[in-house]
Formats: structure tokens, sequence, C-alpha cells
């Protein structure tokens, strides 16, 4: 993927951030682009970006979904970025 295809959805996953505060604040929903934006960070080697993206997933998954497979995959991710080297 270019580095133009990122910053495209970077824009994409803001904008749905963006109206899912709007519409869903707190929701499974929300979460979902928090993943997508942490898992986008990630990619470009943003370690702290993604950490801090992931880190919102998790709150919201945690508090409604706490058993959840969404969960793990958050949980998972955050792993990846802990052994992201420095």
């Amino acid at each position: 993927m270019s580095a133009e295809d990122l910053t495209g959805a970077e824009r994409a996953f803001a904008a749905a951030l963006r109206l899912r505060q709007q519409t869903a604040p707190g929701s499974l929903s929300e979460a979902a682009v928090w993943h997508a934006l942490g898992r986008l960070a990630q990619r470009r080697g943003e370690i702290a970006r993604s950490e801090a993206a992931f880190r919102q997933a998790l709150a919201l998954r945690t508090r409604l979904a706490p058993e959840s497979l969404e969960r793990a995959w958050t949980l998972n991710n955050l792993g990846i970025d802990a052994a992201a080297p420095l």
C-alpha cells in the first residue's frame, strides 16, 4: 500500500470516527474505528499513535464486550506494539 493510500485511508477513518462519535458515542462501532486507526498507524511504524488508538478501542471493548473476540484482537495488537523495536 502506498503512502497516498494510507493517507486516504486515514482521512476516511477520521471521518468515520467523527460520525460514530456523533451518532453512536462510546459504542462498539466507535471502538472498531479506533482499532482500524491503530492498525493504520502500526503499518506506518507509528507505534505511539498505534498504541493510543488501540487503548481507546480497548477501553470501549472492555466496558461493552469484555469477553469478545474483538477485545482479544485489540489486546493482540497492543502486544505487537509492545514487541516492536524502539
